[in-house]
């Protein structure tokens, strides 16, 4: 993870200043890790889960994903 953290900390995403697919897979798996505990929080993790996550196409997948769950009051 230190690897990772000091690649994170000198270019926006994985490969360099253009996202890529490596971004999909490294940037869900770093999200999530932060969130339920598996991965911890540094500020590189952080800002790159920020560019990352802040997509139009993850704001899709997302209404999409969230549209597929059941509601509670429904």
């Amino acid at each position: 993870m230190d690897t990772v953290e000091v690649a994170l900390d000198h270019d926006d995403y994985i490969t360099g200043d253009t996202f890529t697919t490596a971004d999909v897979r490294l940037g869900s798996q770093i999200g999530f890790g932060m969130q339920f505990g598996g991965v911890e929080k540094r500020p590189a993790f952080e800002r790159y889960w920020e560019r990352v996550s802040d997509r139009d196409a993850k704001r899709r997948a997302d209404e999409i994903d969230n549209a597929a769950v059941p509601r509670e009051d429904g």
